[in-house]
């Protein structure tokens, strides 16, 4: 999980978003326009960075940042920049150190004349890649690696609930392979719909399977029954498709004929389910469409179910910020371009152990109202 981090974007943008530590669950809380949003888009984007697929993403990003991991009993700390120089993309600096048993070594050393990795210079290598990336199959970096390779992030103000409405056709080989090792491993990069994930729940992780079906009839009382069909409509391919069944409705429903708010749930349950652990979960603005009986599912079910994965969210919504101890909130402050953060142990120690008091004194806090 990603302890602490620091992004200082290029000049040209200016914003400054000073270093914050994160826990397991991290509640970002602030006014509309408070940097919450970008603050996750910047993390995502260093991490599409470190794990940098050529089909998928791009390799290069401008800004610096500094970054703190902890993953298999390591601590890793990653300090990235790259600018434009002579409108020419370029990584100008990176460090990576490990601790480990209360050693420090450093791992890597870049600049723009040379790149060591244990203190030997290796041969000049792609200068747009991160070091994460090209090293990737070394042992001493594959753990932080693996850590940004799981990142998963679904914006509710945008395109969020496409997976849940995506029908897919599956290659029967895929499954035919699955069987032989059933690794969420495997099954984390593809971002599935929430049918298919199901359907592989329902085959090869049944507790997964009836975790979801248990706790999602808790949220929505009036939800009846559930079952997967699979049609076959190319040859050598398979498509899963949800349905459910709702007290005093005669047809079973698709998942994408229920309402948006059941449907971000389904898909809220399913990701967290789905994540293979030492994952990076962010939910941007998790409250929109959700009634607040579908809103206070989430403390619980994290706590239950989230497993060694990192949660990151952004809410401004008072039901969630009461549910949730007030050791996961991260309160934003802004002013201009630079964002200022008070962590959860400092909000404790300001606004006591009443939730309703600490929300009530949050909301006429001067670091939570003034600056945007």
């Amino acid at each position: 999980m990603i302890t602490s981090y620091e992004y200082i974007a290029p000049k040209s943008d200016g914003w400054h978003f000073e270093k914050t530590e994160l826990s397991p669950i991290s509640l970002l809380v602030g006014l509309s326009g408070a940097g919450k949003t970008r603050f996750l888009n910047t993390i995502f984007n260093i991490a599409r960075t470190a794990v940098y697929r050529e089909v998928e993403s791009i390799p290069f990003r401008r800004g610096h940042w500094k970054i703190s991991v902890h993953v298999d009993d390591r601590d890793y700390y990653w300090e990235y920049a790259g600018s434009m120089n002579e409108d020419s993309p370029k990584i100008t600096y990176e460090l990576v150190t490990v601790t480990q048993n209360g050693k420090e070594e450093t791992i890597i050393e870049r600049n723009h004349l040379s790149f060591k990795f244990k203190g030997e210079e290796l041969p000049k290598l792609n200068d747009k890649i991160a070091s994460i990336n090209l090293l990737k199959e070394e042992s001493i970096i594959e753990p932080i690696h693996r850590v940004f390779s799981r990142g998963l992030r679904r914006k509710f103000f945008e395109d969020g609930l496409n997976n849940v409405k995506l029908k897919e056709l599956i290659e029967k080989s895929f499954f035919t392979n699955f069987a032989k090792n059933p690794n969420l491993d495997t099954l984390f990069p593809h971002d599935f719909s929430v049918s298919t994930r199901l359907y592989i729940f329902q085959q090869y992780y049944k507790e997964k399977y009836q975790a979801v079906i248990d706790n999602y009839k808790d949220v929505f009382p009036s939800i009846k029954d559930f079952k997967i069909e699979i049609h076959e409509n190319l040859p050598n391919t398979l498509s899963p498709l949800l349905k459910i069944k709702e007290k005093g409705v005669k047809p079973w429903l698709p998942l994408s004929e229920l309402s948006s708010g059941m449907q971000k749930v389904m898909l809220i349950m399913t990701d967290v389910l789905s994540l293979p652990g030492n994952g990076i979960y962010m939910i941007d603005e998790y409250e929109n469409s959700l009634g607040t009986n579908a809103i206070d599912f989430l403390p619980e079910f994290l706590s239950e179910f989230g497993g060694n994965n990192q949660f990151i969210i952004t809410t401004h919504h008072p039901y969630l910020i009461n549910n949730m101890p007030m050791k996961n909130w991260i309160v934003l402050n802004r002013k201009g371009s630079k964002v200022r953060f008070q962590s959860g142990k400092e909000s404790e120690k300001k606004y006591g152990p009443s939730k309703h008091q600490a929300f009530t004194k949050l909301i006429n806090d001067p670091f939570y109202l003034e600056g945007v």
